[in-house]
Formats: C-alpha cells, sequence, structure tokens
C-alpha cells in the first residue's frame, strides 16, 4: 500500500525536512515510494506516524489531549506552601514556572526516539529536530547529507 499525500507530508516534517523542496530531495522521495510500497514496511511507519502524531497534538480522530498538553499542564506548578506543610508535585526540573519538566523532557526524548526509528526505516537522514526549539536547521541536505560516522555522500547527482 502506498502512502497517502497526508502520510508523505508527515514523514518529511517528522524527519525535519522543508515540504516546498520536494523535488531537491530524491533520497527521501525514493524511499517515501519504496517504503510505501511494502506493506509491512509501510504498516511499520504508519504506526510511529500515529504515535508521532498523537504526541504533537496533530491527530484529528484523537480523543484525549496531545501528551505535549499534558505534560505542559503539569509543568507550571513547583511548589506550594502553607504556613504548616510545603507540598512539591510532579517531577518539574527545577525552572520554576517555565514550560520545561522533566516529564516533558522524557516526552520528547521518546517522540526523538520514534523519529530516529522512522529515519532508520526510510534510510534517510534526520535533517533537523522538530521536537527542539531551534526550528530549520538549513539547506545542509541539499547538497548532501553528513553521517555520524563522519562519511558525507552526495544526494541526486
Amino acid at each position: 500500500m502506498a502512502f497517502t499525500a497526508a502520510q508523505q507530508v508527515h514523514i518529511r516534517l517528522f524527519l525535519g525536512y522543508p515540504f516546498p523542496f520536494q523535488q531537491l530531495n530524491p533520497r527521501l522521495e525514493g524511499a517515501i515510494q519504496l517504503v510505501g510500497a511494502n506493506a509491512t514496511a509501510s504498516d511499520m511507519v504508519a504506526a510511529m506516524l500515529t504515535k508521532l502524531l498523537g504526541f504533537y497534538g496533530l491527530d484529528p480522530a484523537a480523543q484525549a489531549p496531545p501528551l505535549v498538553d499534558q505534560a505542559l499542564g503539569q509543568a507550571g506548578i513547583k511548589t506550594v506552601e502553607s504556613a504548616d506543610d510545603k507540598i512539591e508535585f510532579g517531577t518539574t526540573s527545577g525552572k520554576g514556572g517555565d514550560t520545561s519538566s522533566a516529564i516533558l523532557d522524557a516526552q520528547n526524548a521518546v517522540a526523538r526516539q520514534l523519529v530516529g526509528a522512522l529515519s532508520s526505516m526510510m534510510g534517510v537522514e534526520i535533517a533537523s529536530d522538530v521536537f527542539s526549539r531551534r526550528g530549520y536547521s538549513g539547506d545542509g541536505w541539499q547538497s548532501g547529507q553528513t553521517s555520524r560516522t563522519g562519511r558525507s555522500f552526495t544526494v541526486g547527482c
């Protein structure tokens, strides 16, 4: 079964590739076609995408609030004090009212692991970390990608 147009967009999003430049990335586009043609592989990728969409809150069929919203709801309270007692809630990272917490950090780590699995399944490196605050990390993927071992290769020669 081939990936739907929506699934193709989600694959590009979570691997960190910009939507407007699809024609400049034949490696990713070829992988989408090849993996999508295999029923077992495409089912595995679809399951990963469903989990990632649920985390991010992009699944229109989801019944529960997104995991990221649940974590943010727990991240704001650090301590409550009264004259007699001091009560500490949750597992915040000690940054007070900041939205960072151990819960959110753990959920981001799980999402990154899913993106890593997606990357491995597709045979394409992660261009940008969509679970960070950095945003788009540049056009380095257009001329080639550097692997974690330091070797490089050219895409679309």
